[in-house]
């Protein structure tokens, strides 16, 4: 017998065509430049390719070799999305009768911030890149990033600012001038572009998503910032939806050249403090429905 006889090239006993075969959790150090800079990441890998009706299996030792191969020989990388195009490209390039592959990357992210009182600290951001390819197709690109921010509750302000009018009559006009005692919880945003566009920085998302929900969660910040970032939240205090549509609108402002069949999912999901359960909103949509919203809305101004 051949110890190295090749089964997977055998005709399989039910002729079915496979959609997705390959790895997943696979785990590896890559360097990454943004913006000049270099990091170093650990990034989750899963990879898949189709599986034609007369192949009895995938070779599954070709992927992973292909994205080691391609981590050796070519970081650093622009980004996550970049180390998926190029294995996707170098997979189809290497030859085989796969029609379709996919790879999906994830990474925690981290920044380092100095804070305006000189205190140094790290914001923690969580990176995802899913890149598909079809044969004869241009590549499909999706960035995601999700980022921790805090917003405070306008309802419960708006109570508690009656509530306190009511216990002071007397002050009543200077308290409808600040912002009133709420509820405050952490919220998870969660933005995805899918385009086949190069444009799109995982650093410029994360701006964004700070100008609408404030500075990041910081493991170290010293009390007068705590004090500040508390206040700016009860300044601007937001509803999940409020959250999602600024996103979007200031996404739209900010890729003004993505094609518009490029596909834009924005999240907000807010851990309560006052109910057992999470507040939830979502908006998806393409960037010419986005794009034409905020027009006709500019135009209603004029």
């Amino acid at each position: 017998m051949n110890k190295f006889y090749d089964i997977n090239s055998e005709i399989p006993a039910y002729r079915i065509q496979v959609n997705r075969v390959g790895v997943r959790n696979l785990k590896a150090p890559v360097k990454i430049r943004r913006k000049n800079k270099e990091i170093a990441l650990v990034v989750t890998i899963d990879c898949y390719s189709d599986l034609g009706e007369t192949r009895k299996g995938a070779n599954i030792s070709r992927i992973t070799d292909m994205i080691y191969g391609t981590i050796r020989n070519e970081e650093p990388f622009d980004g996550i999305e970049f180390l998926g195009q190029r294995v996707l490209e170098n997979l189809f390039s290497a030859g085989g009768e796969s029609s379709y592959a996919e790879i999906m990357l994830s990474a925690e992210y981290f920044m380092n911030r100095v804070l305006e009182n000189g205190l140094e600290s790290v914001a923690i951001y969580r990176i995802y890149s899913n890149v598909k390819v079809r044969a004869s197709e241009p590549m499909l690109r999706k960035v995601s990033v999700e980022v921790n921010g805090m917003n405070a509750c306008p309802c419960a302000m708006l109570t508690t600012r009656e509530l306190v009018k009511e216990k002071f009559p007397d002050h009543g006009e200077i308290i409808s001038m600040m912002p009133a005692v709420t509820h405050n919880q952490r919220n998870l945003v969660k933005v995805e572009i899918e385009s086949h566009s190069n444009v799109i920085e995982i650093d410029d998302i994360i701006s964004v998503c700070e100008s609408v929900i404030g500075s990041p969660q910081l493991s170290k910040m010293g009390k007068e910032l705590e004090g500040k970032r508390i206040l700016e939240a009860h300044l601007k205090p937001m509803f999940v939806e409020d959250i999602v549509r600024e996103i979007s609108g200031k996404l739209a402002q900010k890729y003004v050249n993505l094609e518009d069949t490029a596909r834009i999912s924005v999240s907000s999901e807010s851990f309560e403090t006052l109910h057992p359960h999470n507040v939830y909103a979502e908006i998806s949509t393409t960037m010419a429905d986005l794009r034409e919203k905020l027009h006709m809305q500019d135009a209603s101004k004029q």
